[in-house]
């Protein structure tokens, strides 16, 4: 299916500045995407390019909510509306819809709302948001749309997230796995302290579970924590699902929101669940009920599988993390990989004990050397006393033998001898 051009209609304010682009009914797209922007003129190409250029059989509806910026932000998006229009940028995946929206906001909560509110699709299909200077992966939706296309999976899956990737510019710098679960999210801990952050880069959604939610006083109204609230009200009534390798990467950028307003987000949590009340959660968690549940795509079979972690050890990590007490710690390896890790740990353990056997045996060896080694040394020195004592012995004898007096006795006695010799009849 060829790029569907929406048609245009226009509020009686400034044509210039504000544009506004419907869908007509008879689209509906499987995946929908909305992209708040203000003045994002050096990262929304990239943004806008992740996005349509996505490849798979399903249909994708894009809005960009536009603030009213004053750089070349809209003209961007116009020459991106003019590629898909006249075929010049070919598309990978059934349409592609594209629409904006360029108005004053409250922020950018404010602006996701009343990007979702222009032309949400009809049926229940995966929604989600990507800032203006994020980007999807290639290969994000098509992962995504797998899901309504797999037939054995649960039909209650309706919020699904990826690994979170960071990058800065045009290098990755991190990409590393999160286990999440509902419970955790529910209790607010999801809070980038007590738990990692869920990333909302990467991060899809049902409509159906869309419109359960307080999208006013629970989400838009915020400034700071409007994610971190959302997915506690996501987490009420149904599961997170997550993917081990990342859908789409969160960009650092000098100045950007998430780095200046830090202490801002803190407060602003703090007014919907203090961190008393959170950490006082994290404590008495009953980590063994607990599971973090996974989506994997298989080679084999080309379906995509669940697989359920505790999240006793990842619970033990974020324990260190903010240096609590030992008491808190609890070891539980009930899956075959922990069950190995447990087995290995076991092995050298044994191994350290024999290892341990064999140095006490070592070190009694060289405690019967030392004295061995010693009594040597001992006997070396009364040796070397008695060879000093034979030596002035043989200096004694030597002086004795040639003295003058000892050749008179010798010649003396020489004709005794011989007389001696005579009588015993010796020659």
């Amino acid at each position: 299916m060829p790029y569907v051009k929406a048609s245009e209609k226009y509020l009686g304010l400034d044509k210039e500045k504000l544009t506004i682009s419907t869908i007509e009914d008879k689209i509906i797209s499987k995946i929908f995407i909305v992209t708040p922007s203000y003045n994002a003129h050096a990262t929304i190409s990239r943004t806008i390019n992740s996005v349509v250029s996505q490849a798979g059989d399903f249909d994708i509806y894009y809005h960009i909510q536009d603030g009213g910026s004053t750089d070349d932000t809209l003209s961007i998006i116009k020459k991106w509306d003019k590629l898909l229009t006249n075929g010049s940028y070919p598309i990978s995946c059934n349409s592609v819809t594209i629409t904006t929206s360029s108005a004053p906001d409250e922020g950018m909560y404010d602006a996701i709302v009343k990007g979702f509110d222009i032309a949400l699709p009809k049926e229940d299909g995966w929604i989600s948001w990507i800032n203006a200077d994020d980007y999807y992966m290639q290969g994000a939706f098509a992962t995504i749309d797998k899901i309504n296309k797999s037939s054995h999976l649960p039909k209650t899956i309706q919020w699904v997230t990826g690994a979170s990737a960071i990058n800065k510019g045009t290098v990755q710098l991190f990409s590393g796995n999160r286990m999440l679960s509902k419970e955790v999210i529910n209790a607010g801990l999801a809070d980038g302290e007590h738990w990692d952050f869920i990333q909302q880069e990467g991060t899809f959604f049902k409509r159906s579970l869309w419109d359960k939610v307080n999208k006013t006083d629970g989400f838009a109204n915020l400034q700071y924590a409007g994610d971190w609230n959302l997915w506690r009200q996501f987490s009420q009534y149904t599961d997170i699902y997550q993917f081990k390798y990342p859908l789409a990467s969160f960009s650092i950028i000098e100045g950007q929101l998430s780095q200046t307003a830090r202490l801002d987000y803190e407060k602003e949590t703090e007014t919907i669940i203090s961190k008393e009340k959170r950490l006082n959660f994290f404590k008495t968690m009953d980590t063994d009920s607990i599971k973090s549940l996974y989506l994997s795509a298989s080679c084999e079979n080309n379906l995509i599988e669940i697989e359920q972690k505790s999240i006793n050890v990842y619970y033990n990590q974020r324990v260190e993390h903010l240096k609590l007490a030992d008491q808190y710690k609890k070891i539980d390896f009930i899956n075959d990989r922990e069950s190995l890790i447990k087995q290995l740990n076991q092995i050298i353990e044994q191994q350290k004990e024999k290892l341990s056997e064999k140095q006490q045996v070592i070190d009694k060896r060289n405690q019967e050397l030392g004295k061995r080694k010693q009594e040597l040394s001992e006997r070396k020195q009364e040796l070397s006393e008695r060879k000093q004592e034979l030596g002035k012995r043989k200096q004694e004898l030597s002086e004795i033998y040639t003295s003058r007096k000892y050749r008179y006795a010798v010649i003396v006695s020489k004709p005794y001898r011989l007389l001696k010799n005579i009588i015993h009849g010796d020659k």
